[in-house]
């Protein structure tokens, strides 16, 4: 199954608001299927200098309540929207306060880690993470001939490293640099080392940087 992944920016933590750099989130396209993941600052205006039509998205994605992972939700719902109600929104239980517009959409829900859906032929599995949203989640696409793994925010843990086996592409959200302090809720340069040796990806992406990483 052919894929195209497109970043709309790779600010994470203080960069987004300090740099003003876009933390538009990841596009994944599988064939006719258009996933959009962790929109936040940046999304919209990211999506249309990348060539991206919000209006193809199938699901949009949010992985846990911090706002450079779900700012721009509701102008993506806006662009996606047509005559009809189209599309599925996929958030963690921590936003479920928020007043996303889901009139607009075919499927609201939330969903907790290691969970699973079905696109189609792709099926979706929530996966665990360690952070400081306890409710956030990782997500693994599975395609007939393609597995793609994304992180989201997460502290390393060999119980969540595990699941990340029988990744073909592995996104990791490396939010800190080599020789930077341990933190408990975001990977480093040095886990994500641990976690490439370990998982052994044909490719593995890091994004979500930091001030300190940039």
């Amino acid at each position: 199954m052919d894929c195209k992944i497109i970043f709309l920016g790779t600010a994470g933590n203080d960069t987004t608001y300090q740099h003003l750099k876009s933390a538009g989130g990841i596009i994944l396209k599988f064939l006719e299927k258009q996933f959009h993941i962790d929109p936040g600052p940046g999304a919209l205006i990211s999506a249309r200098e990348a060539g991206v039509n919000p209006k193809e998205t199938n699901v949009l994605i949010a992985t846990h309540n911090h706002l450079n992972h779900f700012n721009d939700v509701n102008a993506i719902i806006n662009a996606m929207k047509g005559m009809n109600k189209t599309g599925t929104l996929i958030f963690s239980k921590s936003l479920s306060e928020e007043k996303f517009q889901k009139d607009f959409l075919k499927e609201s829900f939330h969903l907790e880690a290691n969970k699973i859906k079905h696109f189609g032929d792709i099926l979706l599995k929530t996966l665990p993470t360690k952070h400081s949203d306890v409710h956030g989640f990782g997500l693994k696409f599975t395609t007939p001939n393609l597995t793609v793994t994304y992180t989201s925010d997460t502290g390393y843990s060999k119980e969540v490293v595990k699941t990340y086996k029988n990744s073909d592409i592995l996104i990791l959200n490396n939010v800190y640099p080599l020789n930077h302090k341990k933190s408990e809720n975001n990977l480093s340069s040095e886990d994500s080392i641990k976690i490439i040796k370990k998982i052994k990806p044909s490719l593995a992406i890091l994004t979500h940087f930091s001030t300190k990483m940039l």
